[in-house]
């Protein structure tokens, strides 16, 4: 998609006849291909498609189902037989037929003034939940645009800038030989949107984010707590040392002080494996050409 939702909801009749010849073109070319992005993805079904069968409309109809309809139904099941009641019988129906409908006036169930609850999920109001370790911030990045979307004018720093959301990424910092060790650093990043000078367009920049994967269970994108070498470092400590994930949170406790959870250093080892899984064909190339071939027999003690 070229255009988001929001840059879509700025432009208007007005603002595309502002426009000189040239960038109306290609204003309504970036349209016309996110347009014929979308009906492609309307036109997608569990039919030519990988999508699931339960993400089918339940008014969708295919060729396994025409043909169900099409093949007619057994006469013996459908045929209802019709019996005739004596005018006692007729009364005691009635009379069955006006206690049932008394019993479900009086039910709770159709009283107006019953107790109604809170509705499921947080309440307003409600405290939340977020980190309890706060780090200082050492450095500010601000992600701005960098070519306006509606005329393809270069946006410089003199454009105005609104910030619109932002996230903390949680990274270390490797030393080298005249200085080494380990420092941890947290990093905010702000987005926001940017006003083209020439058009006067709004141009919002959002975390960028990979399409999902059904091999893989997590996404990836740049709105993550922890950075590339921190997450490196937490790979490291699980497929090269052997570490559980409590024995890696452990790790980061006792010796960076650093507070994280088990799920995220979860997530984090899946992430770089999605990350790393188009590289497995040359890794796998390097192996079989390699001199070596055969691996120490002696067993790891885990």
């Amino acid at each position: 998609m070229h255009l988001s939702r929001e840059e879509l909801l700025k432009i208007d009749k007005q603002f595309i006849d502002s426009l000189p010849g040239k960038s109306a073109k290609e204003l309504c070319l970036l349209a016309l291909d996110d347009l014929k992005e979308l009906h492609e993805r309307l036109g997608q079904n569990s039919e030519n498609s990988s999508m699931p069968p339960s993400s089918n409309f339940p008014w969708a109809r295919f060729d396994a189902d025409a043909q169900a309809d099409e093949e007619e139904p057994d006469e013996e099941q459908n045929e209802t037989e019709h019996i005739e009641l004596d005018d006692s019988d007729k009364e005691s129906a009635e009379q069955d037929e006006d206690a049932d409908k008394s019993d479900q006036q009086d039910s709770p169930e159709n009283t107006d003034d019953r107790p109604k609850g809170n509705k499921p999920g947080k309440q307003p109001g409600a405290t939340g939940h977020g980190r309890t370790q706060k780090l200082p911030v050492h450095d500010t990045i601000i992600h701005k645009a960098g070519t306006c979307s509606a005329c393809n004018l270069e946006l410089d720093e003199t454009c105005d800038f609104t910030a619109r959301t932002g996230h903390y990424v949680i990274d270390i910092e490797v030393g080298d030989a005249t200085g080494p060790g380990i420092k941890v650093i947290n990093t905010k990043h702000i987005y926001g949107d940017t006003t083209c000078g020439g058009c006067g367009h709004v141009n919002r920049l959002m975390p960028h984010r990979l399409e999902k994967n059904e091999d893989w269970g997590v996404e990836i994108s740049q709105w993550h707590m922890v950075g590339p070498k921190l997450t490196a470092l937490i790979v490291c400590l699980s497929k090269r040392m052997r570490l559980s994930r409590r024995r890696i949170r452990e790790f980061l406790q006792d010796w960076l002080r650093l507070d994280l959870g088990i799920g995220t250093i979860n997530q984090c080892i899946h992430e770089a494996g999605r990350a790393a899984s188009p590289l497995s064909d040359e890794f796998l190339e390097e192996v079989r050409e390699s001199l070596i071939l055969f691996v120490d027999e002696t067993s790891w003690k885990q």
